[in-house]
């Protein structure tokens, strides 16, 4: 395995797809992706609790095609190191993305949606879950 390290913001290239490092917030430094491949933009922000402004700004500078975003908790909890899908839906909502996806959910917030018959405007990736291009 060969690792490569990325600065925020820099650019990497392997096997015709564009990779982009994005700050993200949480407890430790992360980093989300805006993954470019044939003419898709995809953005990859799992793990957050936030985007920065200096990342959301970046990102509206492109068309996403896709966006797959955390959001672990329900709306009960407001505050930690993840999204809960009411604020996870709106920064897909600010950002206009043309397919927006949650992702890292919660048992308990999993239960807490089927049990309360949630509608969400934005689905949660199940298992089997692909993208064809």
């Amino acid at each position: 395995m060969n690792y490569i390290e990325i600065k925020p913001f820099e650019q990497k290239i392997i096997n015709e797809i564009k990779f982009t490092a994005i700050p993200l917030k949480h407890s430790k430094n992360t980093f989300g992706y805006l993954i470019e491949y044939k003419n898709y933009k995809i953005a990859y922000l799992t793990d957050c609790s936030g985007i920065p402004k200096e990342s959301f700004d970046f990102l509206q500078n492109f068309e996403i095609d896709y966006a797959f975003i955390d959001a672990c908790y329900d709306e009960r909890r407001v505050v930690g190191n993840h999204l809960n899908y009411l604020q996870a839906s709106e920064i897909l909502n600010e950002l206009n993305v043309k397919n927006g996806f949650l992702m890292h959910i919660s048992h308990i917030t999993q239960e807490y949606i089927l049990e309360n018959e949630i509608k969400l405007k934005y689905p949660y990736v199940e298992e089997n879950f692909n993208l064809i291009f």
